[in-house]
């Protein structure tokens, strides 16, 4: 008789956890994406040091030193930091066709903030879209954002901040 009053409350338990894991993941949302300097400035690289004074939304990132794109997701998932832009398909060549260009990183499973450091130093004086995306278990975006600089100003002074943007 003890067995059998406990199989019925087994068999429960054991539908109740194969109920909840099969509950889909809550969505996560970015809160904020926002650009910093350095805490120590004049840097090649700051992937290892704090975090500095925020870059003003109305300002471009430097381009002659590194800086830090963070952002902010409650939760825990994968989060992709990437770059897109647009220049000469040949470096170098000015007279080779302009083509659309991107590099990405995969942060893989990351908690509540992530943060890329980037040096526009060397590259090209170009508009660039700082995007930031969140992706579920099975990848697919859950959320994403992004901040577009353009540094082609006229008489090589840099334009203003042309965009952000929230999907």
């Amino acid at each position: 008789m003890r067995a059998a009053s406990r199989l019925p409350g087994l068999a429960v338990l054991t539908l109740g956890l194969g109920l909840s894991c099969s509950q889909p993941t809550p969505p996560r949302h970015l809160v904020r994406l926002q650009a910093f300097y350095c805490s120590k400035r004049q840097q090649d690289l700051c992937s290892k040091l704090p975090r500095g004074a925020p870059i003003p939304r109305e300002s471009l990132p430097p381009v002659n030193e590194a800086f830090q794109l963070w952002a902010w997701h409650p939760g825990v998932g994968t989060v992709v930091h990437r770059v897109e832009w647009r220049s000469s398909f040949l470096v170098g060549d000015s007279t080779s066709p302009v083509a659309t260009k991107e590099a990405e990183t995969d942060l893989g499973e990351v908690g509540d903030s992530s943060m890329s450091t980037y040096n526009f130093a060397t590259a090209a004086r170009t508009r660039y879209v700082m995007r930031v995306l969140l992706k579920a278990p099975n990848g697919k975006i859950q959320d994403q954002d992004s901040l577009v600089w353009n540094y082609t100003g006229v008489g090589g002074h840099p334009a203003a901040l042309d965009d952000h943007a929230h999907h």
